[in-house]
């Protein structure tokens, strides 16, 4: 506080500039520490959701790929039975 003392040596009412100035500043740092933070959250969350949106987007093609191979089975068996009864 060097240099509010001394102008205030000169000027008795110069804390009327200095005092808001001070709260002004120190509102803008704490906003800028905690719009940083809040930012590294969000692309947090956001790398979070994109994994299990993978996640759950290879559980269903290997689900799509089990339901096409029981199909096929399916299809493969009721082509043996329909032999079989054409026998």
């Amino acid at each position: 506080m060097g240099i509010v003392i001394a102008i205030m040596d000169i000027y008795p009412y110069s804390w009327v500039f200095f005092v808001p100035f001070i709260f002004v500043v120190t509102f803008v740092m704490i906003n800028l520490v905690v719009a940083i933070i809040v930012d590294d959250i969000a692309i947090l969350n956001k790398e979070e959701e994109q994994n299990i949106i993978d996640k759950i987007q290879l559980q269903d093609n290997s689900l799509n790929k089990e339901i096409k191979e029981l199909r096929d089975d399916i299809s493969e068996l009721k082509l043996l039975l329909k032999n079989h009864l054409e026998k």
